[in-house]
């Protein structure tokens, strides 16, 4: 689900560029893994990294936290944690197709490489006063909170 979050919050910003509050705001991207020296371009391709910074997250910069110091920063929350929202396995199976059309209709792809049980989140730091004004935790196959984002960036920015 990463790629339809980066594809949202990218929009929001390429949407408001001539904002003020968005002047004031830099997008990064945080991923906890890239392809091995060894594999090269080749397993690059297959984990996707390249695929998702140019295509969803559209060339913002991209660190790699290899330590998880930034997902530590969420409890280290994994997709294995998030309560399902039904036991019941018809709600589930229609809850999925439900997904899969919303990320079809989007035109996101995806791929299951890598480790994606590990899920990350938004923060939006005010660099200012070095303090985390807002931070939201992933929650697979829920659409991301864009207007709450929007508005926290919003005050982070006044106060700069």
């Amino acid at each position: 689900m990463c790629r339809e979050e980066a594809q949202l919050i990218t929009t929001l910003f390429e949407e408001n560029k001539d904002k003020n509050y968005i002047k004031k705001t830099k997008l990064i991207g945080i991923i906890k893994e890239i392809a091995p020296v060894r594999g090269g371009p080749r397993y690059d391709a297959q984990l996707g990294v390249t695929e998702f910074q140019e295509n969803y997250f559209k060339n913002y910069p991209v660190y790699l936290d290899s330590e998880r110091e930034f997902f530590n920063l969420f409890g280290l929350h994994y997709l294995t944690s998030q309560p399902f929202h039904s036991w019941n396995p018809i709600k589930l199976y229609i809850s999925f197709s439900e997904l899969m059309k919303r990320l079809d209709k989007k035109n996101i792809k995806g791929n299951v490489t890598g480790e994606g049980l590990l899920q990350g989140g938004v923060l939006v730091v005010n660099n200012k006063k070095k303090t985390v004004d807002y931070s939201y935790k992933e929650l697979t196959g829920y659409l991301l909170p864009v207007n709450e984002i929007e508005n926290a960036i919003k005050q982070c920015a006044s106060l700069m």
